[in-house]
């Protein structure tokens, strides 16, 4: 065998070098691409996570604004009705004493002692008593209970404006 030329060697040693160092780049390469692929899943990963939570906060704080406004409007609506059951309940005993005082008017005028037996009106102040009296009582704490009640109202009517 023929013994080989020093370049020769010096070629094949530099070119198996080479080959080697562009094994080794490509390796590392590799590797930083995976681990660049594997950040961005990461990432990726986190920005939605991120974004679902998000969207949960907002979904339950839109639900508790609902839940709270139809509190609201149903308090109100509630309020609504108990200051018009008064003002009724006001004017039918309004009416009654209208009505108790013709009464007790048209027997004295017709020259009679009494006008009859005294009405027994029945009020939540003062059970069984003179009828007018106790109708005067049940009327004025009713317009008391009236006018307690709207000031909630109208305070309550404009703090949501």
């Amino acid at each position: 065998m023929p013994p080989l030329d020093r370049g020769v060697f010096e070629r094949v040693v530099f070119a198996r070098v080479v080959l080697a160092r562009v094994v080794f780049a490509r390796v590392v390469f590799a590797r930083v691409v995976f681990a660049r692929v594997v950040l961005a899943r990461v990432v990726f990963a986190r920005v939605v996570l991120a974004r679902v939570v998000f969207a949960r906060v907002v979904f339950a704080r839109v639900v508790l604004a609902r839940v709270v406004f139809a509190r609201v409007v149903f308090a109100r609506v509630v309020l609504a009705r108990v200051v018009f059951a008064r003002v009724v309940f006001a004017r039918v005993v309004l009416a009654r004493v209208v009505v108790a005082r013709g009464a007790l008017a048209r027997g004295t005028a017709r020259g009679a002692d009494a006008a009859g037996p005294l009405l027994k009106v029945s009020t939540r102040i003062s059970g069984r008593s003179l009828p007018v009296a106790s109708l005067i009582l049940a009327f004025c704490a009713s317009v008391s209970l009236i006018f307690t009640s709207l000031p909630i109202v109208c305070t309550s009517f404009s703090a949501v404006t």
